[in-house]
């Protein structure tokens, strides 16, 4: 029996060694950048390219999911302002990806010619819960001492299986060398012209109350929330700690979904204990004309909510 498990042990030693040799190795993002370009249609891309490459100062930050890249107009909001405001918005939900992207901007805010000395504001979207997942992506952008920080969640070993993945892609990717294009544009919200229709909007909002209700009374335990409530909460009060070490306000917007039953978020008093909540009025919220879809503003409701944001910044 001894002589067996020493054999396994041998046998599953190179494995290891080679892992933590792929896990370990220097990462290069704008690999991942353009490696990850078929997600939430290359705005990884554009986003690399814009918090590194782009030389144009940014004033005002915004970091969300598909909400915020359709809600926000960040070209009317750096006119009306006459601030550089840039929407860093990634589809879907995770606050991982949404805290290393903050660190990136802050990171190249430290480097030697100080790209962005005078980035005033940070402003972090939430919806009416917060999402206890791991961002889809995150294993693609993270680094290994990044992944080790990451606390448990239900994509723990998921992630570890990407991250693994997206190392290898890497070497691939070192056999054939290419020249990656780079994106100058400044602006990064994004809308549709187009307008959902009601009756889809209606339907949305019966079950949409009914789901967010059900959500609130399976956690009922005190205990047990903290638990569910830790991964992004750990996130979201790292952001909040390097916003204070670099005198910068951390501000949360409120972006529900079309006529939500749900006046402010859950996690409200949590939120105000970080920085300031912006809770946009009812009525943007429950106008079916300024929807694309059940989720995302139309340029409509993109333009009349980001003109009512200006007095708020």
């Amino acid at each position: 029996m001894k002589r067996f498990i020493i054999n396994i042990l041998l046998f599953c030693l190179p494995i290891v060694v080679w892992l933590f040799v792929k896990w370990t190795q220097p990462h290069d993002q704008q690999f991942t950048a353009h490696f990850t370009k078929g997600d939430c249609f290359s705005h990884g891309s554009w986003l690399q390219d814009r918090l590194y490459l782009n030389e144009t100062e940014i004033d005002i930050a915004f970091f969300g999911t598909s909400h915020t890249i359709n809600a926000i107009d960040d070209k009317l909001l750096s006119k009306k302002l006459n601030k550089n405001v840039v929407n860093c918005g990634y589809c879907r939900l995770g606050r991982n990806l949404q805290e290393l992207f903050t660190q990136q901007l802050f990171s190249y805010n430290q480097s030697a010619n100080l790209k962005n000395p005078n980035l005033e504001k940070i402003i972090i979207e939430v919806r009416e819960n917060e999402e206890v997942s791991s961002h889809p992506m995150y294993p693609y952008w993270s680094n290994f001492r990044e992944m080790l920080q990451m606390p448990y969640n239900r994509d723990y070993i998921n992630d570890w299986y990407l991250y693994t993945i997206s190392r290898i892609e890497y070497d691939k990717s070192k056999l054939y060398p290419t020249i990656y294009e780079i994106d100058t544009t400044n602006f990064g919200g994004s809308s549709n012209l187009d307008t959902i229709d009601i009756t889809q909007l209606e339907d949305f909002k019966e079950r949409h109350s009914k789901r967010l209700e059900k959500d609130r009374n399976n956690i009922k335990n005190t205990r047990f929330e903290d638990f569910t409530y830790r991964f992004p909460k750990h996130y979201l009060n790292k952001i909040h700690q390097k916003c204070h070490d670099k005198n910068v306000e951390l501000v949360f917007l409120y972006l529900p979904s079309y006529a939500s039953t749900t006046l402010e978020p859950q996690h409200l008093a949590y939120y105000q204990s970080l920085g300031t909540v912006i809770i946009p009025p009812k009525k943007i919220w429950n106008n079916p004309d300024y929807w694309f879809d059940k989720e995302h503003l139309n340029i409509a409701g993109s333009t009349i909510f980001s003109e009512w944001l200006v007095s708020q910044l």
